[in-house]
């Protein structure tokens, strides 16, 4: 959540929320949920539509209007939804518990700023500031509402592009032995060259004694047959490593299939922090999550969602 305006002079008829992400995500499927205090519950729902356009550095945002007199004055909270998960849920006025629906369980985050029934209708509360993620901005208003476009103050900073070129290694680690040969696991990895994802292909390798010892007699000159590879298939979300961590923390997870995945995490309040969504290979996957991503130290569960699939662990971060 971006930007929204909900209360001004007579009728409130220019209310919206405008919502930023990822240019190209496409937010059909997704929704704005609105709860009243009285009672913590949903009062109004917005299916969503529409995919959000590149405005500055791969980052944009898309302003959806409600009917006049929809969003309540004084004290109320904004969910908005994607899918199954809190994306962002903010409260004006003040905070307190959502429940039903999506957030269910959990109290919105106040931003400590209202808006007033004597206001124009020309004005928003809005995220300013320089960064990536919704964390690096803060709320700030009523100003001049820009809906549908940037705020004037927000600037969203350019991606990491000066990193280290791209690594391919691998262990091995022997996991069994016997008469008949030896099986080593080799765990390969490839970092991107920003250095904070990478790809791990892990493969299970038996080989033949008899075979090794041809080969060294040979001189390494002919060649020798062909180790057998098992790859490590299906469904599993791994404990992070370390855990807790200071710095940054390894979230590995295993695909039976190459398939677009999301990994969220939440804080534990069940607000959503980041994700990252897109396409993984078959077998393992490895993330790395940065401390200085993350809001603050405590308690944060990431939870792994595939097409027919899903798990969800918990993390602890130290500072």
């Amino acid at each position: 959540i971006n930007e929204f305006h909900y209360a001004q002079t007579g009728v409130d008829n220019n209310e919206f929320v405008e919502v930023a992400g990822p240019s190209g995500t496409n937010l059909t499927g997704s929704t704005i949920l609105l709860y009243r205090p009285s009672d913590g519950k949903v009062y109004y729902t917005l299916a969503l539509s529409g995919s959000i356009p590149n405005q500055s550095n791969g980052k944009g945002v898309l302003s959806f209007a409600f009917p006049s007199e929809t969003i309540i004055n004084g004290i109320g909270a904004i969910c908005l939804v994607q899918g199954s998960a809190v994306m962002d849920f903010i409260a004006y006025g003040s905070s307190f518990l959502a429940v039903n629906d999506a957030a269910i369980g959990t109290t919105p985050v106040n931003i400590g700023i209202t808006e007033s029934d004597a206001g124009p209708n020309t004005v928003s509360i809005q995220r300013t500031g320089n960064g990536r993620l919704a964390n690096t901005f803060a709320w700030t208003g009523p100003a001049a509402s820009s809906a549908g476009s940037l705020n004037t103050g927000q600037t969203i900073a350019p991606r990491p592009a000066n990193g280290p070129a791209p690594t391919v290694s691998y262990t091995d680690t022997p996991i069994g032995s016997g008469p008949c040969g030896i099986t080593i696991l080799r765990k390969w990895k490839a970092t991107d060259n920003c250095g904070l994802m990478s790809a791990i292909k892990t493969q299970q390798i038996r080989i033949n004694p008899a075979v090794l010892a041809e080969a060294e007699e040979a001189d390494e000159t002919e060649s020798q047959q062909e180790p057998e590879l098992k790859e490590i298939a299906g469904y599993e979300l791994y404990q992070n490593v370390p855990n807790p961590f200071d710095h940054s923390t390894n979230i590995t997870f295993s695909l039976p299939e190459t398939m677009r995945a999301r990994l969220s995490i939440f804080d534990v309040n069940g607000r959503l922090v980041d994700y990252i969504e897109q396409e993984f290979t078959k077998g393992l996957n490895e993330l790395t999550i940065q401390a200085s991503e993350l809001n603050a130290q405590g308690v944060y569960y990431y939870k792994l969602d595939t097409p027919d699939w899903s798990a969800t662990k918990r993390m602890v971060l130290i500072k």
